[in-house]
């Protein structure tokens, strides 16, 4: 990635970005759009705020101060031989990033403290990346829209356990600010979204997975109410990839459910394991084994609030939904010859909460 991709990307972007932002999800068959431009406004005088979390699958850029000459520079290779992505990867990850156009990105697996401003090229955001990071050097980053003009900021609970939840639990702490540039309310922020990224399965013996998955829910309601002893009455949000089927391991959830509320549980209880699936596992029979690995858990005080909650599908350089519809009108994952699962740019899908004030 050297001055070439510096003149791609000028050449490139203002076409890709040409027809602005649109987030287009399917759901009940149809199509929704929301306008261009709707979420260029302050905090302060916006009805809605739309959330998104997303694994970025080991994003690591190892260049990004080609995009941003401000930023130093990072020559060193990737932590345990990660490769950086390659120009042809961050291209698809702006173009799908701008489609989703969500105000506020709760991304894991990032590696480097700079990858993020590489899907960031007209510098619409704010980068929150000072986030605990596991042996691979992966973490959770926080992009916050600059239009919102808001004081963005990450604290950490002081009851984090680095053996049980190696990233940590980052908190992203959300102000509005008014017409002068202050804050408008210095005791309460107005949202605070805390970013999880859990164990892998593949790195978690079958044996004690349970008590494993069981020790992280207890650890994220500890940290949780750390939190709110501090900030009781602020609206809360936990979420990120929980590394497990939020939908079919129930038992695994009840900790956390004592005090927060599933978003698609909210927004569309009638949601089954396929419209909740956001990871794909293809096993040895060829069937495809639908898990609802990423999630959003919602305060009582933020649910009246929550104006929809979807997982959102990725598209192909065509245009068209990054998957197949079976007999039963279920969107199924593209299976390619070397019998991986296709579903977009990463293998996760994002899980989008759209907030109503």
């Amino acid at each position: 990635m050297g001055t070439s991709l510096l003149i791609l990307l000028a050449l490139s972007l203002p076409n890709l970005f040409a027809k602005g932002g649109h987030c287009v999800r399917l759901f009940e068959g149809e199509y929704v759009s929301r306008p261009a431009g709707h979420a260029q406004r302050p905090l302060r005088e916006k009805k809605q705020l739309v959330v998104a979390t997303m694994n970025l699958n080991r994003f690591f850029v190892k260049r990004p101060h080609l995009i941003d000459k401000t930023l130093p520079k990072m020559e060193q290779e990737g932590p345990l031989g990660v490769p950086e992505k390659s120009f042809q990867e961050i291209l698809a990850y702006n173009k799908a990033l701008k489609e989703l156009d969500a105000d506020v990105y709760v991304f894991q697996e990032v590696i480097g403290s700079y990858s993020t401003k590489a899907l960031d090229p007209w510098g619409e955001y704010i980068h929150l990346a000072d986030t605990p990071a596991d042996m691979a050097g992966m973490q959770t980053v926080f992009m916050v829209r600059k239009s919102l003009e808001v004081e963005a900021k990450v604290i950490l609970p002081k009851t984090m356990d680095a053996d049980t939840t190696p990233r940590g639990f980052p908190v992203l702490k959300i102000r509005a600010k008014n017409a002068e540039g202050k804050i408008i309310d210095p005791q309460n922020p107005n949202m605070m979204i805390m970013g999880v990224h859990l164990k892998s399965p593949r790195n978690i013996n079958d044996a004690t997975y349970d008590r494993v998955k069981n020790k992280e829910m207890q650890a994220i309601q500890k940290a949780y109410r750390e939190i709110r002893q501090r900030f009781l009455e602020v609206p809360f949000m936990v979420t990120g990839d929980f590394n497990m089927d939020t939908f079919r391991n129930q038992t695994l959830v009840t900790t956390i459910n004592r005090e927060l509320e599933n978003s698609f549980d909210i927004a569309h209880p009638e949601f089954n394991v396929f419209d909740r699936a956001t990871k794909y596992f293809l096993e040895a029979n060829g069937r495809i084994n639908h898990n609802s690995f990423d999630a959003a858990y919602i305060s009582k005080n933020l649910k009246k609030n929550l104006k929809d909650s979807f997982v959102f599908h990725w598209r192909d350089e065509n245009g068209n939904l990054m998957g197949v519809l079976d007999e039963a009108g279920v969107l199924q994952p593209k299976v390619s010859e070397n019998n991986q699962v296709e579903i977009g740019i990463s293998d996760h899908l994002p899980v989008v909460s759209v907030f109503q004030f």
